[in-house]
């Protein structure tokens, strides 16, 4: 899937407790992008496993889902 589900958990929490609270140093813009673009996707892969998709599937068609691809600067 490309995240590292591992170090996602915390990752997630510390994005989230930056926004929640004020006097935290303020994330890199594109770096919460980016940790919004993986919960929607995990939460989208949950979805689609709960309905009976195959991991299999979603690994075929991961290239298909421009949500996969981390979000650059340009």
């Amino acid at each position: 899937m490309g995240i590292d589900l591992d170090a996602w958990p915390d990752r997630f929490a510390d994005a989230y407790n930056t926004v929640k609270h004020p006097d935290r140093p303020d994330w890199d813009t594109l770096d919460l992008h980016n940790v919004l673009r993986e919960a929607r996707l995990l939460f989208r892969t949950w979805i689609a496993r709960q309905l009976g998709a195959s991991i299999t599937e979603l690994e075929r068609n991961r290239g298909l889902v421009p949500m996969s691809r981390p979000y650059e600067r340009w």
